[in-house]
């Protein structure tokens, strides 16, 4: 049984594979947030296909997790904190000496 050879990506394969933008993949590659990248000469990088697949993955695992917290959230309503009025209600308001909504006063 032979081993196939890695395989190399360029930056506009992994351009087009991920959507992300060149400057964007370059922004994350500095802070230590994309996969790995082989160093072909001073000007010129790739990445492992095996490497940016499993980024790929380590980030759909952090979107679904994500996700799950998001639809949680949304299954525990949240009383509000004030009652509802509308627009109207505010301008027929009578006057009073404690002011207006924004505390100033008359």
């Amino acid at each position: 049984m032979t081993d196939q050879p890695a395989r190399l990506l360029t930056m506009a394969e992994v351009v087009k594979r991920t959507g992300i933008c060149r400057t964007n993949i370059y922004r994350l590659i500095a802070r230590g947030e994309f996969a790995p990248v082989v160093r072909l000469s001073p000007s010129r990088i790739a990445f492992l296909e095996s490497d940016l697949a499993a980024w790929l993955h380590s980030r759909r695992e952090g979107s679904a997790a994500l996700l799950a917290t998001l639809e949680a959230s949304r299954k525990t309503p949240s009383k509000p904190t004030y009652a509802p009025i509308h627009l109207n209600q505010l301008r027929h308001a009578p006057a009073n000496d404690a002011g207006d909504l924004y505390g100033n006063t008359k």
